[in-house]
């Protein structure tokens, strides 16, 4: 056979073995449930916890639409772009995620020799457009703190409803000023924190950051002062930074909640959320002139066309900016 193959042009030596390969590729029969479990068993060992939750809830959809028992093999554009229609309905913020999820789970499963073409690649979604992202100013930020402290006030509060809200005013000021995600927030440990050299440093052998990339943030005086009020009450250096006297530690998803919450209480904008914290540590920076590549550094981006993203100059900024053209115009 081999013999044979060799007397053949090239060009249809190549062809053959294409021919052969996708004949043997679709005679597998996978289907979407097994991709799934196969692809979430393999993330859980390589990508961040927060990746392969994003995966699975992809794969859901996927699964939920088309059925378990759907061969990946028999999943085209066609039957993609239907698909695509009931994501854009049903999950209208979230479709442009689902989509650049799924297509790097279908490359996959070319590279482990599921399939040979990957559907996703034939399809093109609309661009949307990206506004300006909202960040508390200095100002609300105040606000969001002095409604927590408020709360803390109210009589009949529990004391351990006083140290919960005195837990989340820590954590989100630690937010703003260090422009830390807020799951690099709940894993920092006192072993992170290396108050010598002014610098908090995120991701260890027990805590993988979003970009896998160790980095350093120095602490402002305000940081510092804050975390060693909170290292009095520590008893180890493992122990978590942001965690109760009596050693509870709060989800992300309350956090987030709770921040909120406050924010709509105290009328801020709707867009704002927790994540808006680290939007507002980035955008000072660059309102104040700092490079962008030591924002990037701190931030723990990969490239700098995602820090631009993340550096919103405010209005005031620009204000500023453009008082350079009454110099020219009498």
């Amino acid at each position: 056979m081999q013999q044979a193959l060799n007397q053949i042009k090239p060009e249809l030596r190549q062809w053959i073995k294409d021919a052969v390969t996708e004949v043997l590729i679709n005679t597998i029969s996978v289907v979407l449930v097994k991709l799934k479990d196969e692809i979430i068993a393999a993330y859980s060992i390589t990508k961040s916890e927060a990746y392969v939750s994003s995966v699975k809830l992809a794969m859901e959809h996927m699964i939920r639409y088309f059925g378990p028992q759907m061969e990946i093999g028999k999943i085209g554009v066609k039957e993609l772009e239907g698909f695509l229609g009931y994501l854009m309905k049903g999950a209208p913020k979230g479709y442009r995620v689902y989509y650049r999820t799924l297509k790097a789970v279908f490359n996959v499963a070319i590279n482990w020799g599921y399939i040979s073409i990957n559907p996703f690649t034939k399809i093109k979604i609309p661009k949307r457009q990206l506004n300006k992202a909202e960040y508390p100013t200095l100002e609300e930020l105040e606000k969001i703190i002095n409604q927590l402290r408020t709360k803390c006030l109210k009589l009949g509060t529990s004391k351990k409803r006083i140290e919960g809200y005195e837990l989340i005013i820590d954590i989100i000021i630690t937010a703003y000023f260090t422009g830390l995600r807020i799951n690099e927030l709940l894993n920092l440990r006192w072993i992170n924190i290396d108050f010598k050299s002014g610098f908090v440093v995120v991701g260890d052998s027990k805590f993988i950051t979003k970009g896998r990339n160790q980095r350093s943030v120095p602490m402002i005086d305000k940081i510092k002062e804050l975390l060693e009020n909170r290292a009095q009450n520590k008893q180890d250096k493992n122990d978590f930074v942001f965690r109760t006297k009596s050693g509870k530690r709060f989800t992300k998803d309350y956090v987030s909640k709770t921040f909120k919450k406050v924010c709509r209480e105290i009328g801020l904008d709707e867009g704002i959320r927790f994540h808006s914290n680290r939007v507002a540590f980035a955008s000072m920076l660059a309102g104040k002139g700092v490079s962008l590549y030591h924002i990037m550094e701190m931030m723990g981006h990969k490239n700098l066309s995602v820090t631009a993203r993340y550096s919103v100059l405010n209005k005031e900024n620009l204000k500023e900016s453009i008082q350079v053209l009454n110099m020219e115009v009498k």
